[in-house]
């Protein structure tokens, strides 16, 4: 490999990694008719439903049920905002752990 080629390597991939990690946001819950009381109802019925035992739960039984009420998965890219309105839910099953059980949700 030459100088040059080393250099612009040097340089640009960097930059694309940077540029890559920035392309996603958080995920959001939406749905045509949301408002806040209806997604927190949602949400936790969805909550005890996919909740096994002691505050331990399955996030894929979350979004089952989630999605079967009509909420879809939203994901922000870089800086370009999801559409309102919009709110945030478990993501994994670790977020359903006893000490997460009072994470504010937007």
């Amino acid at each position: 490999m030459n100088r040059r080629t080393f250099l612009w390597a040097l340089i640009v991939v960097p930059c694309l990694t940077v540029i890559a990690g920035c392309a996603y946001g958080p995920v959001y819950w939406t749905r045509y008719d949301a408002t806040p009381d209806l997604f927190n109802a949602d949400h936790q019925q969805c909550s005890d439903i996919a909740t096994i035992s002691v505050g331990f739960g399955s996030a894929a039984a979350y979004k089952s049920c989630m999605g079967e009420k009509g909420w879809i998965r939203v994901q922000a890219r870089g800086s370009q905002p999801v559409p309102e309105p919009h709110f945030l839910g478990p993501e994994d099953d670790e977020e359903f752990a006893p000490a997460s059980s009072s994470r504010q949700r937007q």
